[in-house]
């Protein structure tokens, strides 16, 4: 039986000041951003739709699901950790 090999694939880049650049380079200097932090710092509405662009191109993004003070669920991405 032959084994399994699971290949890691390299995260491809976004075009330089598009959407996805901006919140990929938020997520690495800042560590993570939540949809009211992208609609204020960068006008970009639909944050879920970014990430989910990113993570087709290979980026590892988690979500953590945070509660504001009046009792509001929202979600928060973050870069997963490289191993």
């Amino acid at each position: 039986m032959k084994k399994k090999t699971t290949t890691t694939k390299t995260p491809l880049l976004p075009r330089d000041n598009s959407q996805e650049d901006k919140i990929l380079k938020h997520l690495k200097t800042k560590g993570s951003i939540s949809n009211l932090k992208a609609v204020f710092n960068y006008r970009i509405c639909r944050l879920s739709a970014v990430i989910n662009r990113l993570r087709q191109k290979h980026w590892k993004i988690r979500t953590l699901d945070r509660k504001a003070s009046d009792g509001t669920i929202y979600g928060e991405y973050k870069l997963a950790r490289l191993k």
